[in-house]
């Protein structure tokens, strides 16, 4: 219970912040951009790990000053909780006077079927049928748990940057049965005060009215209006060292440009996604608390210039 306090009490600092330009000067305000339609950016979902804060984040940063709309994702705690890194971005966004959006991802869902998960995710220890039976009863201490967590997410928002939009993942290409999914969408719903994301594996395109649909790999299409596309697990082709093809064959220049031009024309945000980004060597992996990134400095501009181009599929409406 005392959760669920806290996150109301973040939840009225929101708002607080929302409102307290009101009855003030009005010198100097800023521009208030639309913060529908498309953004693109370089997925990171490490990018809270204390690995991630030194040459990663700077050539991290060097490739997310390119969009004119830029975004990222980001995994809570799995990898660490360092908002160092995210600071750097918001302060270079708001200071290049863009709009910028920001997905994080509540849980690590992904790595639950094969009991890959970490001393800092939700419910590490259960099953993909037991997070989903968890979740349908929702007691009142899995319901403060929720709302503990989404509080200390918040903690990392900056609700009085008016150009900054944030999104909520339930869960990253989580296995919740039918029932555990709405419920969950429900819970966070009751706590988080932006945008929410439902991004179901296998793929479906089913999810809540008025809740983004997050679809993933190169060969991702969306097909609703609030969408977004990650090419999460499937490398690519042409950067300095050779992709890993453990899942998908990795995707061509041509493949990734299609993916940007389909997607992004439809107002989707869209993220390009490399393995040796997300610090995967290959099958076999660090624990995730230990794991090094790598965004090499030849990359950087090859990564750059898929962004820029895709700049290009923005839609003129």
């Amino acid at each position: 219970m005392k959760n669920i306090v806290r996150a109301l009490c973040s939840l009225v600092a929101v708002v607080c912040a929302a409102c307290g330009g009101q009855g003030s000067s009005q010198e100097s305000a800023p521009i208030q951009y639309d913060l529908s339609g498309a953004f693109t950016g370089l997925a990171a979902f490490a990018l809270l790990s204390e690995q991630f804060q030194g040459a990663a984040c700077g050539n991290f940063l060097k490739i997310m000053a390119v969009p004119s709309r830029p975004a990222t994702a980001i995994l809570y705690g799995s990898f660490g909780n360092n908002p160092g890194c995210l600071d750097r971005l918001y302060d270079q966004t708001v200071a290049a006077g863009k709009p910028l959006a920001v997905e994080v991802h509540f849980s690590r869902e992904v790595g639950r079927e094969r009991g890959a998960l970490g001393s800092r995710d939700f419910y590490g220890i259960l099953s993909d049928k037991g997070i989903s039976d968890l979740i349908e009863r929702m007691s009142t201490a899995t319901e403060a748990s929720v709302a503990g967590r989404v509080m200390d997410i918040l903690t990392l928002t900056r609700p009085g940057e008016p150009n900054i939009k944030y999104l909520l993942s339930s869960g990253l290409e989580h296995r919740y049965s039918q029932a555990a999914r709405v419920k969950m969408l429900e819970t966070l719903r009751k706590y988080w005060p932006y945008e929410l994301v439902d991004n179901p594996q296998p793929m479906l395109f089913d999810s809540p009215e008025g809740i983004y649909n997050e679809q993933h790999s190169y060969t991702a299409r969306a097909r609703r209006s609030k969408c977004i596309v990650n090419a999460d697990g499937q490398d690519v082709d042409f950067l300095s060292r050779p992709g890993i093809s453990a899942w998908q064959a990795n995707a061509t220049r041509d493949e990734v440009t299609r993916y940007f031009q389909y997607n992004v024309g439809r107002g989707c945000i869209s993220l390009f996604w490399y393995a040796e980004g997300q610090g995967i060597d290959g099958l076999q992996n660090s624990p995730l608390l230990e794991r090094r990134f790598n965004i090499r400095d030849e990359d950087v501009l090859t990564i750059s210039e898929v962004l820029l181009q895709a700049e290009g599929f923005y839609s003129k409406e």
